[in-house]
């Protein structure tokens, strides 16, 4: 008695089709980035890149969006508009106007986001930071925050 035989393209099929049902039901991977924490009087920075050039932010895990100074716009030399007309609660105010511009940041090596920032001077406290680190960057990962180490560990989850 003779097997039945597959064809070639029949064959292939099959394969590919086994090897998407098996990429379907592996578990996601969790790429882990650790980012060590600067600790300046209680307070806790984090270094990102700031339209490609470095910035160290307060990390923020109560601000709702990313802000920085206009010494971090500036600097860069295809840094997009400051546009004025948006509203700031916090920083020891409420409703204060403030401006903002788009900016490229990476708080991971290799992952770049674009976003719109405020952008306004900081209290005198803050001296020498670029700005705050808030959740429209950081609700993108999964994150823990190690203050006795002093590191931030980020997950970026990935297929």
């Amino acid at each position: 008695m003779r097997a039945p035989s597959c064809s070639t393209p029949d064959m292939w099929s099959h394969a590919a089709l086994l090897v998407l049902l098996a990429f379907a039901f592996l578990p996601q991977i969790n790429a882990q980035t650790v980012l060590p924490l600067v600790e300046k009087n209680g307070i806790f920075f984090v270094s990102v890149q700031i339209n490609e050039r470095p910035a160290l932010l307060l990390l923020d895990t109560g601000a709702r969006n990313t802000v920085v100074t206009p010494d971090i716009i500036n600097r860069s030399i295809d840094a997009a508009p400051i546009h004025t007309g948006a509203k700031l609660s916090g920083l020891g105010g409420s409703n204060s106007a403030i401006a903002e511009s788009r900016v490229r940041v990476e708080l991971i090596p290799h992952d770049v986001m674009y976003l719109h920032v405020g952008v306004t001077k900081f209290p005198d406290y803050m001296k020498g930071a670029g700005g705050l680190l808030g959740n429209d960057v950081l609700g993108r990962f999964r994150i823990m925050i190690d203050y006795k180490a002093r590191t931030l560990t980020v997950w970026k989850d990935v297929h």
